[in-house]
């Protein structure tokens, strides 16, 4: 087996095995919505779609198929099985990025540096915890897709201009352009690939030749739209009413959020929605941008007009993303933010001087591959729940007020921190807010010296069944014990291949 082949199929199924495993029992986020649409097409006959798009609705359609023809089999009410197939279609699609990623870093680095880049990606951001909760992997997938495309085309275009790299920008644009079909707001980032093929371009001297291929190159990138648009606009009438309508209104989405100061602000510095937060590895992307600069000009203009544009885009929506996980709609740059680590200088590390970059790359790998697990053993509705019914109790709406986002001690990965060492050290210790307020004046009058405080305890133990309580524990009619031994056998299987 081909050395490049080997560590691929080891990264899709290991990926797959963990997300896999790492999975909850129910479904997460608006994939309920996703799983009832798909049951309904099935039953009806109808190509109907939900608010994952089309392409999640037309992927995930046969993972559910599958699951409802094994019922005949295994004596099992359907939708118990059919369920357990749809919870396996984003760890399917998050493993696939894990490939993708692979690929692109291959593209510039060796191939064993590609492979252990690969899995930082794939357990140390916000790609793991996503694998199970879903909704944006999809996305994710074809966004990596056409950037993988896109610099395969100006590696081959640096080379010689042949009629592969013309294949290459068609397929980056193809696969780019069917996010309509997806995450629409992606599109936003079309600047970012617009400047790769000018950089691409620039090396013509003669204007007008240079024109005249920046011309065809575009053309090129856009010309999927000739048949992808019209699909598009037909299926928006037919779910929708009209060609221009869809599940959301662009309307309430800009007009609906905060001022996008406090939306840059949120999306890279506050403690609750921080990408640094939930991406700590991120820190070595922005260490090593420069020299990324340095050696891959046009990937780093690519990179930084990318994050550039979507984290403007998003801070001036409602870009807290309710209260899932992290920054939900920064999720692709849990990738796209990780490619300055191709100028990572490997050799330098092997140095016997460079211990103390060693140890610093390695602890900020390694808290960033713990801080995901904060994200994958427990649930993320544990901390609306928790704080939907602290209001009900106490009257403070810290999920309406947003503090959530800006005070630590709201950080939704305290909470689960806190419910995670409950259940593992089997106490039921409650959460415990300490709130300084201003009480009015004259008060403040009488009580000089005094510290005017609220204390807000909660006990949120009840949750602990959305906590460490995967898929596999919870199939009727078959011993977890089994299924954990069967996942045993995979990842030491995969193991034996790899070493061989």
């Amino acid at each position: 087996m081909p050395k490049k082949f080997k560590l691929l199929f080891f990264l899709f199924f290991f990926s797959f095995a963990v997300y896999t495993f790492f999975q909850f029992p129910g479904f997460q986020g608006y994939e309920d919505e996703t799983y009832n649409r798909i049951i309904t097409n099935l039953k009806s006959g109808e190509l109907k779609t939900a608010r994952s798009g089309y392409l999640q609705i037309l992927l995930e359609t046969p993972f559910i198929w599958t699951g409802q023809i094994l019922d005949s089999f295994l004596k099992i009410e359907h939708d118990k099985i059919s369920q357990i197939f749809a919870l396996f279609y984003n760890p399917f699609v998050s493993a696939l990025s894990v490939v993708v990623m692979f690929l692109i870093f291959n593209l510039y680095n060796k191939k064993h540096q590609a492979f252990w880049l690969s899995l930082v990606y794939a357990f140390g951001t916000m790609a793991f915890p996503y694998a199970t909760i879903g909704m944006d992997p999809t996305a994710v997938l074809f966004v990596l897709f056409a950037i993988y495309f896109l610099f395969l085309f100006g590696k081959k275009i640096a080379l010689v201009e042949n009629k592969k790299a013309n294949l290459y920008l068609f397929l980056s644009g193809f696969f780019y352009f069917l996010l309509f079909f997806s995450k629409t707001y992606y599109l936003i980032t079309g600047l970012a690939f617009l400047s790769f093929i000018y950089f691409c371009s620039r090396k013509e001297k003669d204007f007008k030749k240079f024109l005249k291929k920046l011309f065809r190159y575009f053309l090129l990138f856009f010309s999927s739209l000739i048949f992808l648009a019209p699909i598009y606009l037909i299926a928006n009438k037919y779910n929708f009413g009209g060609c221009f309508s869809g599940p959301y209104k662009l309307s309430n989405e800009l007009f609906g959020g905060e001022n996008f100061i406090f939306g840059i602000y949120g999306l890279l510095f506050s403690f609750g929605k921080s990408l640094f937060i939930y991406n700590p590895v991120l820190l070595l992307s922005v260490l090593l941008f420069s020299q990324f600069y340095k050696k891959n000009q046009k990937e780093a203009f690519f990179v930084l007009i990318y994050t550039i544009s979507l984290v403007l885009f998003v801070a001036r929506i409602h870009w807290w993303s309710d209260e899932t996980w992290g920054p939900r709609y920064l999720l692709s740059l849990s990738a796209v933010g990780l490619l300055p680590l191709i100028a990572l200088d490997w050799q330098s590390l092997k140095k016997d001087g460079k211990q103390i970059k060693k140890i610093v790359f390695g602890l900020i790998i390694a808290f960033s591959f713990f801080f995901q697990l904060l994200g994958t053993l427990v649930r993320y509705d544990v901390f609306p729940y928790s704080f939907y019914e602290i209001y009900n109790a106490t009257g403070y709406n810290v999920l309406a007020s947003q503090e959530y986002q800006y005070i630590p001690q709201f950080a939704p990965y305290f909470v689960n921190y806190q419910l995670l060492t409950n259940k593992i050290l089997r106490v039921r210790k409650p959460l415990i807010y300490k709130i300084i307020y201003s009480p009015p004046m004259e008060e403040v009058a009488t009580k000089k010296g005094s510290v005017f405080t609220k204390e807000i305890v909660y006990d949120n133990n009840k949750y602990q069944a959305h906590c460490l309580n995967f898929w596999w524990m919870n199939v009727p009619n078959i011993s977890p014990f089994l299924l954990f031994f069967l996942f045993i056998l995979i990842f030491g299987g995969l193991f034996f291949i790899f070493y061989i």
